[in-house]
């Protein structure tokens, strides 16, 4: 059942610039919003409004054997198009969110945003500790009363990184500030998180600071350019490497808009200003950082960068405590880290922004999402 993608594409308005910028790799956010009306249209024109499985699947798949652009190196590669439900949960991709869209409308039901579902999955299995229990619990109430010799705290840290997830997780109801009231020392002690992360995902722990600059901050930087997110990317190539790694973590947020979710039966529809400040902070260099702390506290109950003046100092925020780091990059690293540290879920507002960098960057499994397929198939797109 293949569909002539090209030849639908060319009849529709808009339709051949499309196909040129298909052609080139060169495809923008806005041009695959129309691509997605153009062919949902034509599906209902022809098969109706519940279009079959099959009949999607092969939208889907003709999409990205037409233009191999839009292919996802992950999975079938097709599926940022079209997924099919399984286990009672539904289909989705762009072809089924439009269609699924377009019935409401048509069935004449209030209208309402699809809500993408949030990923929160974390670690279901952790390695048994060769500790013994007693132990551990000894070298717990060690480390809750000292912080010295430092060698030693951070020795006690490693040995006891395993039964400390296992706690964390069997006490998942407990706010951070009780994690930390028995556990001071991952804040306290420099490079604890990163430890415990280490410990938990030793696979993962160098992906960010090895692959970001060399892999990634460019090709983010180049579809944010043509996808005509911020104009000051015009002189790419004047930026040495790390201005270039800066700016791509800074934008990400910008390029994966958030999601609208609900909570109860209330929804919410976060800006890109609250996605970019929930994950990286702005503030005056000269910012009273007590009183900043005190009322983050009560604001964001979840981990998150500070950067203190432009390019000045940069911060983790956990708690309403700041762990100083040295650059941008290295913060970003320890806050990703810190909500697996913690068990705790990415903050909604950028939850997609953290995921990509989740799945495709750290290379760790999560719940995949249409915008982090398409993102990830573009930017490998433009390798060629």
């Amino acid at each position: 059942m293949y569909q002539d993608i090209r030849a639908i594409l060319m009849k529709a308005p808009h339709g051949p610039s499309i196909v040129e910028s298909l052609e080139s790799n060169k495809i923008t956010t806005k041009q695959r919003r129309a691509m997605v009306r153009i062919t949902v249209s034509y599906l209902i024109e022809k098969y109706g409004e519940t279009p079959s499985t099959e009949t999607k699947k092969a939208m889907a798949m003709s999409l990205v054997e037409t233009f191999p652009c839009l292919r996802d190196p992950e999975g079938n590669g097709f599926e940022a198009w079209f997924s099919q439900g399984r286990k009672h949960r539904p289909s989705t991709g762009f072809l089924e969110e439009r269609l699924r869209s377009i019935r409401k409308r048509m069935r004449r039901l209030r209208t309402q945003p699809s809500v993408v579902p949030v990923c929160e999955e974390r670690l279901t299995f952790i390695p048994t500790s060769t500790l013994s229990s007693e132990r551990a619990i000894q070298l717990k109430e060690w480390l809750k009363n000292n912080t010295r010799p430092q060698d030693q705290a951070e020795q006690y840290m490693k040995a006891t990184a395993l039964f400390r997830a296992h706690w964390i997780r069997q006490n998942s109801s407990k706010p951070i500030s009780e994690i930390l009231s028995e556990f001071p020392r991952l804040m306290d002690t420099p490079g604890m998180i990163s430890q415990d992360f280490s410990v938990l995902h030793p696979d993962a722990a160098d992906k960010l600071c090895s692959s970001w600059l060399p892999d990634f901050a460019d090709k983010i930087l180049a579809f944010a350019k043509r996808d005509g997110r911020q104009m000051d990317l015009l002189n790419l190539d004047n930026m040495s490497a790390d201005t270039k790694g800066t700016m791509a973590l800074k934008i990400l947020p910008q390029i994966i808009p958030p999601s609208v979710y609900k909570i109860g039966n209330k929804t919410f529809r976060p800006t890109i200003e609250e996605a970019r400040t929930s994950f990286t902070d702005v503030q005056p260099s000269g910012t009273n950082m007590v009183q900043y702390l005190l009322k983050q506290r009560e604001e964001k109950p979840f981990p998150f960068v500070l950067e203190l003046g432009v390019g000045g100092q940069f911060f983790v925020v956990v708690n309403g405590e700041a762990l100083e780091e040295q650059t941008l990059l290295k913060a970003v690293d320890v806050c990703f880290k810190s909500f697996f540290c913690f068990d705790t879920h990415f903050p909604k507002q950028c939850a997609l922004a953290w995921e990509f960098l989740q799945q495709v960057v750290y290379e760790m499994p999560g719940s995949e999402n249409s915008t982090i397929r398409f993102l990830r198939a573009s930017i490998y797109a433009a390798e060629d």
